[in-house]
């Protein structure tokens, strides 16, 4: 007599299967996170804060507020200025004075009152770098009108603007965050960064107004009054409603111009104003802004 052979299977509980899914889950889990905070701890850190000696001021004048006195003091942080202004406090930083990015930014004297300790200080703020800790590190702090995005766009604004000087420090690497005026060997007071930080607005150029035009001999004499500073850019254009108007000439402190008078029946002449701002050692190569002012019309 034949018999079936019956093969059973000896699997563990269906309990035991999901506990060990459950144990290896978590593990992996673990190590996603083992590894993300390795990557964290190899960030560098640093605190952004001043203090007393350190304050930053802000100066009000008549080409940033037109009714303001003339003034400079720490800035208040009870809320914005009195003309509406909310400055935006800002750390760069980088492994080089010439390559600093924008690590982080806070609001000095929001509506409600700002979170610092004293009118002129920031609230102390935890700063995870973008570049690792451990080596030294080049830095500078920027104070703008938070209205634009960027400190370089409220210069060019004319709008309220400030820089410390770079500094050097060694930002943490694991759970330790030294302060920027003092942790980390700054050399934040050898470069003078423990003094004011002063706010301000940068006064616009000067509006060129044409003088009589001279024409003799076939030639037009056309001057202007202006800054000798400045670089001026003649242009021309033979249709007010055209955008192609082209340069004739320009140069810094160039008040006066002698042209041929062209075949058309019209011309119309303006002036660009040039104004060369201050050099900032931030995103790239040191480069200059430049503000530009248009008359307009001929």
């Amino acid at each position: 007599m034949k018999y079936p052979l019956h093969l059973t299977a000896l699997l563990p509980p269906a309990g035991s299967l999901r506990k060990k899914a459950d144990t290896m889950t978590s593990a992996l889990l673990t190590i996603v996170l083992a590894a993300a905070s390795l990557a964290a701890f190899a960030q560098g850190k640093v605190t952004l804060c001043n203090d007393t000696s350190s304050l930053y001021i802000v100066c009000s004048t008549s080409y940033v507020c037109g009714d303001c006195p003339v003034t400079c003091e720490p800035v208040p942080i009870s809320g914005p200025l009195h003309d509406g202004t909310v400055l935006e406090v800002g750390l760069y930083g980088g492994t080089s004075s010439v390559s600093m990015t924008l690590q982080t930014t806070v609001l000095l004297n929001p509506l409600g009152g700002g979170r610092g300790a004293c009118n002129g200080e920031p609230p102390s703020t935890h700063v995870i770098c973008t570049f690792p800790g451990g080596s030294p590190a080049y830095f500078q702090v920027a104070v703008w009108d938070s209205f634009y995005a960027t400190p370089q766009d409220a210069e060019m604004a004319y709008g309220y603007v400030g820089w410390n000087h770079i500094f050097q420090m060694t930002p943490g690497f694991s759970i330790s965050y030294p302060t920027i005026n003092g942790g980390g060997g700054s050399t934040w007071a050898a470069v003078g960064d423990e003094s004011p930080l002063y706010v301000t607005g940068y006064p616009p150029p000067m509006r060129p107004i044409f003088g009589p035009v001279v024409v003799t001999n076939g030639l037009i004499v056309l001057s202007w009054n202006g800054d000798p500073s400045l670089n001026y850019e003649l242009q021309v254009n033979t249709n007010l409603a055209q955008t192609n108007w082209w340069t004739l000439t320009s140069g810094v402190g160039l008040l006066s111009e002698t042209t041929h008078i062209s075949g058309d029946s019209q011309c119309f002449y303006r002036l660009v104003v040039h104004n060369p701002a201050p050099f900032f050692l931030v995103s790239g190569s040191p480069r200059p802004f430049y503000r530009v002012a248009d008359p307009g019309g001929p």
